[in-house]
């Protein structure tokens, strides 16, 4: 896998070196793509998950974040539900309270009188109806068979800080541990996002308008096949959520749509090769979940009447030709759906540092903060 990395960074070096590498995207960054665009179709599904393990301890890391004991200072796993099917399937996820301000430090932070962090009694106890405006429901990327929340854990809190600092919006965010595939396989990751959901409505009696469906790559798919279902099938009891963000999502379209592209960190026989992890054991094919508006939201015979949504998409990830035909899709339709385009820069580049400058990173978390605002403001 390194060795093959490597590779790519060599033909990477060289494009740059002539002119043919996009030029907006500074050199360290396209390498660290190009690195994991020419490797990952060679590495194992074991060693894929191995090293997003080591990334994802690197990053909680050089948050301050590495010790077990500082991130339960911060965030907390919740566990509901039993295992099954849709009904009774159960849950888990990281809660990430309100914070009352970073709890890590923060160096763009200039202002430190956010105030001490607040005191949630039983140590992040999970209670989510009270202490915050709004709560996320996130689900992480991954392509369905790999990923993790403790790794977003630190961009959440750059985000909360962000949008209480500017805002005076105070959010609160339930990240998903959701099962991955092939072990498990379509649609227990899909029932396991509707039952955390169902909880927070019904069980905890969060109010919908108070929540925020947010994801990446397949999270992003996750969250809007979600929507669609309980916009669809009104016998769920269950309303529609304030507002959508989705990062770079994986609308599950045919693979065979997929132009490769050296400056992306996917590729086609990459993402061929996740899809076949979701549907083994499924029952399904690709084939028959590619058509499926369950799987496919571009399936849906309509995107009409879906809250308010913001959209990322990398102007050089191998998804943007779909994503943009969803956009294009929704505001025909009538929902409200703002684009926060970045030419050059690859899937969900901001939520990796060694793909995206920290100009990127503050641009994004800035929109998404606002976004979230606004959607308190209309609630």
């Amino acid at each position: 896998m390194y060795l093959t990395g490597l590779s790519g960074v060599i033909k990477y070096s060289f494009k740059k070196a002539i002119g043919r590498a996009p030029k907006t995207l500074p050199y360290k960054n396209g390498a660290f793509v190009a690195f994991l665009n020419a490797s990952i179709d060679r590495a194992s599904l074991p060693l894929a998950r191995q090293f997003t393990a080591k990334a994802t301890q690197t990053v909680l890391a050089r948050a301050g974040l590495g010790m077990e004991a500082e991130l339960a200072k911060c965030a907390t796993l919740v566990e509901e539900g039993k295992e099954g099917r849709e009904g009774s399937i159960g849950w888990k996820g990281l809660w990430i309270p309100y914070q009352g301000g970073l709890p890590i430090k923060d160096p763009h932070q200039k202002d430190d009188s956010l105030g001490a962090k607040v005191d949630h009694g039983d140590e992040n106890a999970f209670n989510p109806s009270e202490g915050s405006d709004l709560v996320i429901l996130h689900a992480h990327g991954g392509g369905f068979i790999d990923g993790n929340a403790s790794s977003k854990v630190p961009f959440w809190l750059q985000v909360m800080s962000k949008t209480y600092v500017t805002h005076g919006t105070k959010i609160s965010v339930l990240s998903l541990e959701y099962s991955l595939a092939p072990e498990h396989p379509y649609p227990t990751s899909f029932y396991e996002c509707l039952a955390a959901y169902k909880s927070l409505v019904v069980n905890h009696h969060v109010d919908p308008k108070r929540v925020v469906f947010c994801g990446e790559s397949a999270g992003g798919s996750l969250m809007q096949t979600l929507v669609l279902k309980i916009r669809d099938e009104p016998q769920l009891g269950l309303s529609l959520p304030a507002g959508t963000v989705l990062t770079s999502p994986w609308l599950f379209t045919d693979p065979k749509r997929l132009e490769a592209l050296s400056f992306d960190i996917l590729t086609p026989p990459s993402v061929e090769f996740m899809m076949d992890c979701y549907s083994s054991g499924s029952g399904f094919s690709v084939a028959e979940l590619i058509e499926n508006p369950s799987v496919c939201p571009l399936k849906a015979s309509t995107l009409a009447g879906l809250p308010p949504m913001l959209v990322y998409i990398g102007g050089a990830e191998i998804f943007r030709p779909s994503i943009e035909e969803f956009v294009k899709r929704v505001q025909a339709e009538g929902v409200e759906c703002q684009v926060e385009l970045k030419e050059d820069r690859c899937h969900c580049w901001f939520q990796n540092n060694l793909a995206s400058t920290e100009e990127d990173r503050q641009q994004a978390i800035a929109a998404l903060a606002s976004f979230l605002n606004k959607v308190q403001a209309s609630r």
